[in-house]
């Protein structure tokens, strides 16, 4: 292994053949905060949300639009539904 006077001013000393591995800590982790969503939920937020969301197909036709969105444009669902 080279020491630091043979090195190259800026190179890396680390060795790429080892491995620094931190040592163990007695400090507690965060608690990872987790939560299920149910389908039903989510649908409930997506549509009663106060953005205007829609979801379209790979030819810009709107397939689908939250109540904020129809409201923001106007239409109906039945006129908007289907539109590009």
């Amino acid at each position: 292994m080279l020491n630091s006077k043979d090195r190259e001013p800026g190179a890396s000393s680390h060795d790429p053949g080892s491995t620094t591995v931190p040592p163990p800590t007695d400090e507690p982790k965060e608690p990872r905060l987790t939560t299920t969503v149910s389908a039903e939920d989510l649908r409930d937020f997506v549509e009663n949300a106060v953005e205007g969301l829609h979801s379209s197909d790979a030819n810009g036709i709107i397939l689908w639009a939250n109540q904020a969105e129809l409201d923001l444009y106007g239409y109906s669902s039945a006129d908007y539904l289907g539109r590009p």
